[in-house]
C-alpha cells in the first residue's frame, strides 16, 4: 500500500502545481494583453534602446571627456524631443488603442482604470536623470577645454601655432593638480610631433 499512497500524493501535488501554474498563466496573459501595458512597453523599449546606445558610446576606446559630454548632451536633447516626437516602438504601440489589437493579439482595458505612463512625464524624468551626469559649476567648461586634446579639432599647421589650446591646458592642469609647465610643454610637443609625449600622459 505504501507505494500506492506515495504515488497518490505525488499525483495530487502535481495536480495542485499544475493548477497554480494555470492560474499564474491566466493572470500573466491578462497583464500582457492590457492596452496600458503595451503603451508602457513601447515607451520602455525606446528608452532602453537609446540608453544602451549611450552606454556603448561611452565605452568606446577613443572616448574622451569632450566626446562623452557631447554624447550625454545629445541624449538629453533626444529625450527632450521625444516628449513631442515618439520613438519607433512607442509609435507602434500608440496604434493599439485604436483597434484594441497588437500584432494580431486582442487587447483589453485595465478594469481598475490605472492609466498608462504619461510619455511627457516619463521622458522629463529621464532627461533630468541623465542630465545629472553632466559637469556643473566650475567644472562645466572642462569638456570644452579637453577638446583641444583631440587632433580632429586642431587648426591647420599646428606646429606653427604652439599657443593653440594654451589656456585650456592650463585650466585642465590646475583642475587635476598637475604640473602646469610640464603639461604645457608636453602639449606643445604633441602639436609639433603629432605624437603623445610622456609629459602629457598624466592628463
Amino acid at each position: 500500500m505504501k507505494p500506492c499512497s506515495v504515488t497518490f500524493r505525488r499525483q495530487k501535488k502535481t495536480a495542485e502545481e499544475a493548477k497554480q501554474i494555470a492560474v499564474f498563466m491566466r493572470a500573466f496573459l491578462k497583464k500582457i494583453t492590457l492596452c496600458e501595458f503595451i503603451l508602457d512597453l513601447g515607451l520602455m523599449c525606446d528608452a532602453v534602446q537609446d540608453l544602451s546606445e549611450l552606454s556603448l558610446d561611452l565605452q568606446e576606446r577613443d572616448i574622451n571627456l569632450y566626446k562623452a559630454d557631447r554624447k550625454i548632451k545629445n541624449t538629453v536633447q533626444l529625450f527632450h524631443e521625444r516628449i513631442e516626437n515618439p520613438g519607433p516602438f512607442y509609435s507602434v504601440s500608440l496604434e493599439s488603442p485604436k483597434n484594441m489589437k497588437f500584432k494580431g493579439i486582442a487587447l483589453h482595458r485595465n478594469e481598475k482604470h490605472s492609466p498608462a505612463v504619461t510619455s511627457s512625464a516619463f521622458y522629463e524624468s529621464l532627461k533630468q536623470a541623465v542630465g545629472k551626469r553632466l559637469l556643473e559649476g566650475d567644472d562645466a567648461d572642462l569638456p570644452e577645454c579637453a577638446k583641444v586634446l583631440d587632433r580632429t579639432y586642431w587648426p591647420e599647421n599646428p606646429p606653427n601655432q604652439l599657443t593653440f589650446g594654451e589656456t585650456e591646458i592650463k585650466k585642465l592642469a590646475l583642475k587635476f593638480c598637475l604640473n602646469e609647465r610640464e603639461i604645457l610643454c608636453g602639449f606643445r610637443a604633441y602639436l609639433q610631433d603629432n605624437r603623445i609625449p610622456d609629459k602629457l600622459l598624466p592628463l
